[in-house]
């Protein structure tokens, strides 16, 4: 069985190089026509317009992103005092406490252990729920700079089509060597130029990897405050 294998395996390589001499005279054949015109589909860019479009929906994304992280920063603003606000109502009552106990009012004593367990509850809520306010600010952080570099990106690869566009338009006239020199010059600057779109579309998807981590972060931290709250409201 392997015999007949391998002696199919020479058979097929003996087809293949009469049917490519370069290959059984271990020659390369080089770069083809097509496989410039392969790069050049794979690094084609879009249309300006197109671009435009989609810069114009990332600014009203950013702008949109801006106003949810200021609502979300003073939500978190809020939450923090909140529980600033019941630790010292706390640490008033566990002094009462103490004062009681050394009155030896046991009546007065057992009214004041029943609000600390209270509000040890009501913190541990108020805990959960700063949790979340923060979670969601840094959130909005991240949708903001997931909006800015998404602009960024956008922007730079706006030069980088009007930059084609020109090189094609210029392509167009008549060759001199004044030409042919401009051409030259701008190859090395839409080459500099593509390899800016593509650091920032590298950017560009770390910043939407955050935004992914951190909305996950907040349907946690939600869910969490969710509980919290359903549970505290059950007694």
């Amino acid at each position: 069985m392997r015999s007949k294998l391998l002696i199919t395996l020479a058979v097929s390589l003996v087809v293949i190089a009469a049917a490519f001499p370069a290959f059984a005279q271990e020659k390369s054949t080089g770069f083809l026509a097509a496989d410039e015109e392969m790069v050049g589909k794979l690094l084609k860019g879009r249309s300006t317009d197109e671009l435009t479009r989609e810069l114009e929906g990332a600014s009203e994304r950013a702008t949109a992103a801006e106003q949810e992280l200021r609502e979300a920063a003073d939500i978190a603003a809020v939450a923090r005092a909140r529980v600033t606000i019941k630790k010292e109502e706390l640490s008033l009552v566990k002094e009462r406490i103490t004062l009681a106990r050394s009155e030896r009012n046991a009546t007065k004593r057992s009214e004041l252990e029943a609000l600390r367990g209270r509000q040890e509850e009501e913190l541990g809520v108020f805990e959960i729920m700063r949790e979340a306010a923060d979670v969601q600010k840094e959130r909005a952080e991240a949708a903001l700079d997931f909006a800015r570099s998404r602009m960024r990106m956008h922007e730079i690869e706006i030069k980088l089509a009007q930059k084609r566009e020109t090189r094609i338009a210029l392509a167009g006239t008549q060759g001199d060597a004044v030409a042919a020199a401009k051409l030259a010059e701008m190859d090395t600057d839409i080459r500099n130029s593509s390899r800016a779109v593509l650091n920032a579309m590298r950017d560009y998807a770390k910043k939407s990897r955050r935004l992914a981590d951190t909305t996950e972060d907040l349907a946690k931290a939600r869910l969490e405050l969710l509980d919290a709250w359903e549970a505290r409201k059950g007694r």
